[in-house]
């Protein structure tokens, strides 16, 4: 029996997870990670897990990695967020382009960003969120990069008002540079 749902989205490489929910009226159990279900992200073992608590309007990102590019099992445990994913390999068909997915404790849905792609998200409900990420390699603090969030090429909606950003994210080049 399948436990897990899974869709590739526009970008190669970039799905859509979603597992199996089982729930009554104690509440709801959900495997949100077994190996063998996640084949098709090369990896099984996960080196770091982050979590992250955010009030509404809070924009992380758009961040990535140059020389040990990262892969990211992301999972909104909590409210509800607004997941981005740009396009940074300058050789691809969809370079300096984004696609975005709606994450929820609601439906438990999980996105898998391989290496090689920008990521980002925005906390679209009232009350914050909870995101938990896997990451498929350990955390270098000097190959961490970023583009920042509304630069004007990229043009995304992070569907919230008076956005609230890091003083770093908000110093980071457009893609452009």
């Amino acid at each position: 029996m399948t436990m897990i749902k899974v869709e590739e989205l526009d970008f190669p490489g970039v799905f859509e997870i979603q597992p199996r929910v089982y729930s009554d009226d104690r509440g709801l159990s959900v495997e949100l990670f077994n190996s063998k279900n996640y084949e098709f992200t090369r990896s099984s073992q996960y080196p770091l897990e982050y979590f992250s608590s955010s009030k509404y309007g809070v924009i992380r990102g758009i961040h990535y990695q140059r020389n040990w590019p990262q892969g990211k099992l992301v999972t909104c445990l909590s409210g509800t967020i607004k997941d981005v994913i740009v396009d940074l390999n300058r050789s691809s068909e969809h370079y300096g382009k984004h696609i975005s997915v709606i994450l929820s404790s609601e439906k438990l849905n999980q996105i898998w960003i391989p290496a090689g792609y920008g990521h980002g998200y925005s906390v679209i409900s009232k009350n914050g969120a909870l995101v938990n990420y896997k990451l498929s390699s350990k955390f270098l603090e000097n190959d961490q990069f970023g583009v920042i969030w509304n630069d004007k090429s990229l043009n995304i909606d992070w569907s919230v008002d008076n956005p609230i950003v890091s003083k770093r994210d908000s110093l980071f080049p457009p893609l452009s540079t």
